[in-house]
């Protein structure tokens, strides 16, 4: 039994604020078949931030308790009701688990994911102990050397834009 009623969840998702210019952009970006990989990052990069502030929410426990619905289930709700698309969706609600979604955007979504964590650990110098999913790697082709090379990359961009942001 939900603490809360699934549709009110749903209602409660509408009421949420429209999707932010870059959040907008990446979509456009991802629909796009000849869409370029750098302008991706670009638009990810620019909003590391709130990316990381995101994902400090929403995998928080509390959350998770009081819902009685994993974050990933309540990503795909909220990401179905501002009509992502499908593959999007696919993505935000396997991040954890990139080989049920089947989709490449279930990979890059689990890779964004644990960068981040990473880069979060590194930031608070606290210990990383996660570990880069095979099944991953294999289909993206990125190694654990190139992982670290994306995650101080990705680490030196968030610096950048924190400074702007006046945050630490």
């Amino acid at each position: 039994m939900y603490l809360i009623d699934p549709d009110d969840l749903i209602d409660r998702a509408e009421a949420l604020e429209p999707l932010p210019a870059s959040t907008a952009r990446l979509v456009s970006l991802i629909n796009n078949p000849d869409c370029d990989v750098d302008e991706i990052s670009k638009v990810i990069a620019f909003d590391q931030a709130l990316t990381l502030k995101l994902l400090r929410d929403a995998n928080s426990a509390f959350t998770c308790t009081l819902l009685q619905v994993h974050h990933a289930e309540l990503g795909g709700l909220i990401g179905r009701r501002w009509k992502l698309p499908d593959n999007i969706v696919l993505g935000i609600m396997h991040h954890h688990t990139p080989e049920e979604g089947a989709d490449v955007i279930c990979d890059a979504v689990s890779l964004a994911n644990l960068a981040a964590k990473k880069i979060e650990a590194d930031l608070a110098k606290k210990p990383f102990t996660n570990q880069l999913d095979v099944g991953v790697s294999k289909r993206l082709g990125i190694d654990p050397a190139k992982f670290q090379e994306l995650c101080n990359h990705c680490a030196q961009l968030f610096q950048k834009v924190a400074a702007l942001y006046g945050v630490s």
